[in-house]
């Protein structure tokens, strides 16, 4: 009997010790950023013209206490030097309002970034309510230029240009966002939609010779090979993936993984990330 109580005390220390690993190993991940490059070839003529280059910073999901994790993305993505840098949407920490930074306090922590290059900003759906409404009044005060429902161009150093169009964060399901693109591109430079949540150019067409967005934070919990091991609004897991993809019009579409979590606090095989697409 005592041989039996003695084996079941070291399995239960064990499994207590294999969930405080697990615990541990995915805590880990939580601020383990890193900077992804991606190049994205949009004309033929892009292997030898420079590129354009953009730094995105999507799904901060800010906690009141991450003002120095905060601190050192922006000083990450500044030391690129991009042409033009996107915010994708999702300031607010979402486990909990309540514990989320204040609007003032992300613009204030953002702010150094409007040094180094333009800065556009959309919202996603943490974004909702008052509290979106002060974010981006706070973010267009500290020098950042709302994108929703705009277009606007960009050069590089040698004055090769591409249009942004911002989109608005709509909802889960439908095809309204490509339709906002419709009369948007020009004959003199590629059409590149910014928003937040890139899922239904999955599905349904949209004229723009690239897609960036955010709002999957790459699956968050993933197999070792990155495979998201959860889906998210009832979508297939798969399409959480980050990195480049193709919309239902066969273009590239690029998803960051953004810094934030959401649902768990944990990351998976799926590190948070400040990336720069480099546009051929």
């Amino acid at each position: 009997m005592m041989k039996y109580r003695h084996a079941l005390m070291m399995a239960a220390a064990a499994s207590l010790a294999a969930v405080g690993g697990l615990v541990a190993w995915a805590g880990s991940g939580l601020y383990n950023l890193r900077l992804t490059r991606q190049s994205v070839r949009l004309s033929p003529a892009g292997e030898t013209a420079s590129p354009v280059r953009l730094g995105l910073l999507a799904d901060l999901h800010a906690g009141a206490w991450e003002g120095e994790y905060l601190d050192k993305a922006v000083r990450l993505l500044a030391e690129q030097k991009p042409d033009a840098i996107l915010l994708l949407g999702d300031y607010r920490y979402c486990l909990n309002y309540e514990a989320s930074m204040s609007p003032e306090e992300v613009a204030r922590h953002l702010e150094p970034l409007m040094q180094v290059a333009p800065v556009y900003f959309v919202c996603g759906n943490h974004d909702g309510d008052a509290w979106g409404a002060d974010m981006r009044r706070c973010l267009r005060e500290a020098g950042a230029h709302g994108l929703e429902n705009h277009i606007v161009r960009i050069w590089n150093a040698e004055g090769r240009a591409v249009d942004l169009c911002g989109l608005p964060y709509v909802g889960i399901f439908g095809p309204g966002l490509g339709k906002r693109l419709e009369g948007k591109r020009s004959p003199d430079a590629p059409l590149v939609a910014v928003a937040h949540d890139t899922y239904e150019f999955r599905l349904y067409p949209a004229d723009a010779d690239l897609i960036i967005g955010g709002h999957t934070h790459g699956g968050q919990i993933c197999a070792p090979n990155g495979r998201p091991l959860f889906s998210n609004f009832g979508r297939p897991a798969e399409v959480q993936r980050k990195g480049l993809a193709r919309s239902a019009s066969g273009k590239p579409m690029y998803t960051s993984a953004g810094i934030g979590v959401s649902t768990l606090p944990a990351r998976i095989c799926c590190p948070p990330q400040v990336d720069v697409l480099e546009l051929r």
